[in-house]
């Protein structure tokens, strides 16, 4: 299967006979990998991570972590993520919009250099959307 980015989820299973079988349950899931079919079919498979992701429960929830981004880092970082992850075509309508706020794959964004209006008016967009996407 393709991915248009390079970003995917994948919701792995293993099953645990109980607490003595953890042990072998994580040898298994030490070997987990993700290796595109190229690198498969050539031989050069990465070697495992070196880092090691925070325990569950020790970080933020995602919604939570963005809700504390300032309007300035919640737009660089989607910015960044339309770089090294640009937007299907399907997209193009929406990113335009983007466009003259200096918000596109091929811009770089500089908060600091739009005008009062511009900045206050995505100032108030990041809860409007957090609200939007986030409300039960």
């Amino acid at each position: 299967m393709r991915s248009p980015t390079n970003l995917v989820w994948i919701v792995g299973r293993t099953r645990v006979d109980g607490v003595a079988d953890l042990p072998n349950v994580t040898a298994i899931q030490d070997k987990y990998r993700l290796i595109p079919l190229s690198n498969w079919a050539s031989g050069n498979i990465p070697p495992a991570p070196a880092t090691v992701p925070a325990p569950p429960g020790t970080t933020p929830p995602p919604p939570v972590q963005v809700a504390g981004l300032s309007a300035d880092s919640f737009y660089t970082k989607l910015n960044q993520l339309m770089k090294s992850n640009p937007p299907t075509a399907a997209d193009a309508p929406l990113v335009a919009t983007f466009e003259p706020f200096g918000l596109a794959p091929t811009q770089t964004f500089d908060f600091d250099a739009l005008s009062f209006a511009a900045a206050r008016g995505l100032e108030r967009a990041v809860p409007a959307a957090q609200n939007y996407f986030y409300s039960g």
